[in-house]
């Protein structure tokens, strides 16, 4: 073997691969949840998380105190969302618009009572009307990033702009493009004549 060249190993190298290639045909029947977290303790309290969510589901039969439980937590997070989509629009404002002043305007104090007061509200939503929280998170992010391209230079400084605030863009159509997506196939139901 010492006296193959680099190129003739190489050889013998690829033709193995491509063997084993041919040969392995196995099929794929369960897969491993990873990533979730490294720490043990963590990982048995995800597990039996995970597992009891898992033999609720199983159950078919759900009470009404068990669905009206399942509704409100729903809204709730997506209320919740709503405004967490807000605050992160408001975080890429500061950041892109007043640079300097972003650490002073974005302490932890205030980025954790932005959080709470999300939360707050998102669980306060079956008292407020869901549509009006909607409405108000919507134009909210939109008055925001019109704020932000106002802001930015014509040619200078929007590609960095952008990319800062892609993410979040991203994570915006992703749940309003949702919501009106449903919001389209639940009215596309109500006005068919079957």
């Amino acid at each position: 073997m010492e006296d193959l060249t680099m190129v003739e190993t190489m050889e013998l190298r690829w033709l193995a691969r491509s063997h084993m290639a041919e040969e392995n045909k196995t099929l794929v029947t369960h897969f491993v949840l990873t990533g979730l977290t490294d720490r043990p303790g963590l990982q048995v309290l995800l597990f039996l998380v995970f597992l009891v969510i898992y033999l609720i589901t199983l159950n078919h039969m759900l009470y009404l105190a068990e669905c009206a439980t399942q509704f409100y937590l729903f809204g709730s997070n997506a209320t919740t969302e709503c405004f967490l989509l807000v605050v992160m629009a408001y975080d890429r404002y500061v950041a892109i618009c007043n640079p300097l002043l972003y650490p002073v305007v974005m302490s932890n104090v205030l980025c954790t009572q932005f959080i709470d007061v999300s939360y707050f509200i998102g669980f306060l939503h079956s008292v407020i009307l869901v549509a009006f929280i909607q409405v108000f998170t919507l134009m909210t992010l939109i008055v925001s990033y019109s704020y932000i391209l106002s802001a930015i230079p014509k040619k200078k400084g929007r590609s960095k702009a952008f990319s800062t605030c892609s993410a979040h863009l991203f994570s915006v159509s992703l749940f309003y493009g949702t919501l009106f997506f449903m919001l389209y196939l639940l009215f596309s139901l109500v006005q068919s004549p079957e």
